[in-house]
């Protein structure tokens, strides 16, 4: 009805001008008040808290894959700039920054998953809870739920 609409609105905060909605958000934002999830119907600060773990162990697992491989990589390719394996890394990194992010997820989706079996297609394998603290690095399948995203 119309009387609940207008209360929805009332209650939202949306009968105010964007600008004024948006700094409110900010201010809240600044307090770790993020709302309430309206799918979920839990504060949205606290959705966040649950998936943090997932999120730092994913960002390490990329950073150290990048630093491990893609150093030593470039020092190689670029002391031995006339080789056939310099070569081939080049065309390798240009082909990866060329093509759409999307497209090289579905593409090592396609192999390693479906066609050969070796890592999940999805999800973040088995955890173990350590305090508040859930960690895939302690399980074979967290491990290799780790392998794709991280690339």
């Amino acid at each position: 009805t119309d009387a609940e609409r207008i209360e929805l609105r009332e209650r939202l905060g949306l009968n105010e001008p964007a600008i004024v909605q948006f700094g409110h958000f900010v201010a809240n934002a600044a307090q770790g008040n993020f709302g309430i999830s309206l799918r979920q119907s839990e504060p949205v600060s606290t959705l966040l808290k649950s998936r943090l773990p997932a999120t730092l162990e994913l960002s390490l697992v990329a950073a150290l894959l990048a630093l491990v491989v893609g150093v030593p990589l470039g020092v190689y390719t670029a002391l031995k700039r006339n080789s056939l394996l310099s070569q081939l890394l080049l065309a390798g990194s240009l082909l990866g920054v060329s093509l759409p992010t999307f497209l090289i997820g579905i593409l090592l989706i396609l192999v390693f998953s479906v066609q050969l079996g070796w890592l999940p297609s999805y999800g973040r394998g088995d955890v173990v809870g350590l305090g508040w603290w859930t960690t895939g690095f302690l399980t074979k399948s967290g491990l290799l739920a780790l392998i794709m995203p991280a690339i």
